[in-house]
């Protein structure tokens, strides 16, 4: 289960403006769900368009040997994989991988097959073990292209990379009318992880009549981060500490 951040968006202005706004932040929420707070969800997608990803259907396994051929290896991955390991070398390459492997590279991929072996439970030399990689490569061959084209192997990192989070969840919509200048409307929503200010910035560019103030909150990393926006340009950041 993800650890939730808080989301809080406050938009003022005249109420036509406001209205509008949240209109173009919120959609209403047609999946069947008996929870009153969840007819609503924030259109990530209305505001930041995803492009065409080629699916992945067995992530995150394919996610561990695309990094040994082509990603930033960790140290976690080298202790994971136990890289180093001298049984490692009797690890046969399939073909379709010996076009995309630099030299350097042969002991993370050797490592990382004999891994995702072990995890999967297939025992090399059988057919199940040829269908399993069979099945991988066509997934790492996918993302590759997937981050040649879009910028990020899959969709669900694209959409952390420009989304900041990839859904959201229980909407509440609240407004207050103080006067014809001066009505506010407050979006509350949750994101796992983390916040998306890339996506608030976009709304706040799509409407410079309203002035916006979002509000981020933290659990995990014990901070919140309120910014303020006015003619759809960012014009103020402060981060606070929270106390235990």
């Amino acid at each position: 289960m993800p650890n939730y951040t808080e989301n809080l968006v406050v938009m003022s202005g005249t109420e036509e403006e406001v209205s509008k706004a949240v209109s173009s932040l919120v959609k209403p929420n047609f999946s069947d769900k008996p929870d009153p707070d969840e007819k609503f969800e924030v259109d990530f997608e209305g505001l930041i368009p995803a492009p065409q990803f080629r699916p992945v259907p067995n992530a995150p396994e394919p996610n561990i040997l695309h990094r040994a051929l082509y990603g930033e290896i960790k140290k976690e991955d080298i202790e994971q994989w136990d890289v180093g390991n001298p049984e490692h070398k009797k690890i046969r390459i399939p073909k379709q991988l010996s076009k995309s492997i630099q030299a350097y590279r042969i002991p993370f991929v050797k490592a990382a097959i004999s891994y995702l072996s072990t995890r999967s439970g297939c025992r090399i030399g059988t057919q199940e073990y040829t269908n399993y990689f069979r099945a991988l490569i066509a997934d790492v061959e996918a993302m590759e292209n997937n981050l040649t084209r879009n910028g990020s192997p899959t969709l669900y990192d694209w959409m952390i990379n420009n989304w900041g989070a990839d859904y959201s969840c229980t909407v509440q919509v609240s407004a207050q009318s103080k006067g014809p200048k001066k009505y506010s409307t407050e979006i509350y929503f949750l994101t796992p992880w983390s916040g998306v200010f890339p996506v608030v910035s976009e709304f706040a560019k799509n409407n410079p009549k309203v002035l916006i103030e979002y509000l981020t909150t933290d659990e995990e990393k014990n901070y919140s981060m309120t910014y303020r926006f006015k003619k759809g340009q960012l014009v103020n950041a402060v981060q606070v500490k929270r106390g235990r």
